[in-house]
C-alpha cells in the first residue's frame, strides 16, 4: 500500500482555520501541481500560497513541508492550514483524491512514525491517551510515560537486559573463559534492582488506573445529615432537592466539579438506615452500588458519628462533621473535617480533595503505566524475574539464559519491538484519523 495519503487533523466543522495532513513520497510533487507559485524542498519553512483545484481558486493557505526523515511521521510531510470552511476542506481532499491519492485509516500518521523508527510503542500509546485526556491526571499520565520517568526506565532496563544477555552468552559459548566483566552476584543484584523498579510501577498504576478516565465521588450518610445541602455547596448550584424531611433523596443525584484541574462526578446518594419503605429501600440499594464504584467516598455526619457501612479498606474515605454552624465548640480531630454546608463554609473539605488530587498527581510523577496492555506485562515480567530469583543459586548457566531470554521477550512485547499485528492494529484503531 502506497505510503503517500491524506487526512483531516482538525476537527470537520466551520472553524476560523482547519488543518489537513498528507504524508509520502508523492506528498510535494501532488501539492505543487495545485499551486501556480512551487514549494521548495526547504526544510522547516512555511509557505503562503494559493491552492487551486482544475484552475478554480480554492483558497489562499499556509503550507509547511517536513522533508523525510525530519518530520513526525519519518517520512516527507506536508500540513496545510486553510479556512475552516467544511467546502474548502472537501475541495482540498478531494483535489488530492483526484491524483490517486488515498484517505488515511486511523491513527495511520503515527503508525508511520512507529514503522520508521521515529516513535516507540509505549511513545505511540502515549500520545493516543494524550490525545484522549479528559483531566490532569490522564494528561499528567500521558505525558510522563511519553517523556518522563517510565520511558526513561524502561530503556534503562532495556539497555541493561542486553548487557546481561551479552555477558551469559559468553560464559555459555566460552565457558573456559574467566569473564570479568560480571559473575552471578553482580547479575543478582542487577535483577533485584529491576525487580524492584518494577514493583513500585506496577504498584503505582494499579492505585492510579481507576482515576484516569472517570474520577467519582459519592457522597454517604445518614438521612438528613446535609448531604444534598453538601452536593450543592460543592456544585455551587442548587441541584439537590434539600429538605428537613428525611428520606427526601431517593435517587442518585449527580453532578461535576473541577479541584486542580481534574474533573470529576460527584454523587448524592440516599441516606442509609433501617427502613420498610420499598422505594427509600431501592433508593438504598443504589447507594451501596455507588459506592463500589467510587474512587472517593466523603462520609458526612452531623453528630461526630459515622455509621459501620461495610465500605471496602480498598476506598478512599474523607470523614465530614456537618452543620457546625449549630455547635458551639465543635471538636477538632485530625481524623474528620469539619464543615457547615448551609453556610457554604466548605474550605477544610476542599482543602482535602486538593491534597488528594495531589496525592495522585506525585504517584503518576513517581512511575506509573498509562494503560492494562502494559500492566499486564510489567506484571509477568515481575513474576518471571521472581521465579527467576527463587530459583537463581540452584540452576546451570544455560537455565540463567532461559530466564533472561524470557524476560528480554516479554519486554519487547511491552515496547512494541516483537508486537502481533492483531494488536498493532487494536492500537491505531483507536486513534483519530489525522494522528
Amino acid at each position: 500500500m502506497s505510503n503517500t495519503f491524506i487526512a483531516l487533523s482538525s476537527h470537520f466543522s466551520k472553524s476560523a482555520i482547519a488543518v489537513i495532513r498528507i504524508n509520502g513520497d508523492r506528498s510535494l510533487k501532488i501539492t505543487n501541481s495545485f499551486l501556480t507559485k512551487k514549494l521548495k524542498n526547504s526544510p522547516n519553512k512555511r509557505f503562503l500560497r494559493k491552492f487551486y483545484n482544475n484552475n478554480q481558486f480554492i483558497d489562499e493557505v499556509i503550507i509547511n513541508f517536513y522533508p523525510a526523515p525530519h518530520s513526525y511521521t519519518g517520512d516527507d510531510l506536508i500540513e496545510i492550514m486553510c479556512h475552516g470552511s467544511t467546502y474548502i476542506i472537501e475541495q482540498i481532499i478531494s483535489s488530492y483524491n483526484s491524483k490517486g491519492i488515498r484517505y488515511a485509516g486511523p491513527g495511520e500518521f503515527t503508525k508511520r512514525a512507529v514503522i520508521n523508527s521515529k516513535l516507540d510503542f509505549i511513545k505511540a500509546e502515549s500520545i493516543n491517551e494524550l490525545v484522549n485526556s479528559e483531566n490532569k491526571l490522564s494528561h499528567d499520565s500521558a505525558i510522563n510515560s511519553y517523556d518522563g520517568t517510565v520511558n526513561k526506565l524502561f530503556r534503562e532496563i532495556r539497555k541493561e537486559l542486553n548487557f546481561l544477555w551479552a555477558n551469559l552468552e559468553v560464559d555459555l559459548d566460552y565457558p573456559e573463559f574467566d569473564n570479568q566483566n560480571l559473575n552471578k552476584s553482580a547479575i543478582k543484584i542487577r535483577i533485584q534492582k529491576m525487580q524492584k523498579s518494577l514493583e513500585e510501577i506496577n504498584s503505582n498504576s494499579e492505585s492510579v488506573f481507576p482515576f484516569l478516565k472517570n474520577t467519582i465521588i459519592c457522597i454517604i450518610g445518614k438521612p438528613n445529615v446535609g448531604k444534598s445541602t453538601l452536593l450543592n455547596a460543592l456544585l455551587k448550584n442548587n441541584k439537590a432537592i434539600v429538605s428537613d424531611i428525611p428520606g427526601t433523596t431517593r435517587d442518585v443525584v449527580e453532578g461535576e466539579i473541577n479541584i486542580h484541574n481534574q474533573k470529576m462526578k460527584i454523587l448524592d446518594t440516599a441516606g442509609v438506615h433501617s427502613t420498610q419503605e420499598i422505594i427509600e429501600k431501592e433508593g438504598i440499594k443504589k447507594t451501596l452500588e455507588t459506592i463500589r464504584k467510587s474512587n472517593l467516598i466523603i462520609h458526612v455526619s452531623d453528630d461526630g458519628k459515622w455509621e459501620n457501612m461495610n465500605i471496602p479498606k480498598s476506598k478512599k474515605i474523607i470523614y465530614v462533621y456537618n452543620k457546625i454552624d449549630l455547635i458551639k465548640n465543635p471538636l477538632k480531630s485530625d481524623k474528620y473535617v469539619c464543615i457547615s454546608a448551609k453556610d457554604n463554609k466548605i474550605d477544610n473539605l476542599n482543602n482535602k480533595l486538593f491534597a488528594w488530587v495531589n496525592e495522585m498527581s506525585e504517584t503518576i510523577a513517581n512511575n506509573c503505566l498509562i494503560n492494562y496492555r502494559q500492566w499486564n506485562i510489567c506484571q509477568l515480567i515481575q513474576k518471571k524475574i521472581e521465579e527467576w530469583l527463587e530459583k537463581f543459586g540452584l540452576i546451570e548457566d544455560d537455565l540463567h539464559a532461559f530466564f533472561l531470554n524470557e524476560i528480554k521477550n516479554l519486554f519487547d512485547e511491552l515496547l512494541g519491538k516483537k508486537i502481533k499485528d492483531n494488536l498493532e492494529n487494536t492500537l491505531f484503531n483507536h486513534f483519530c484519523v489525522g494522528k
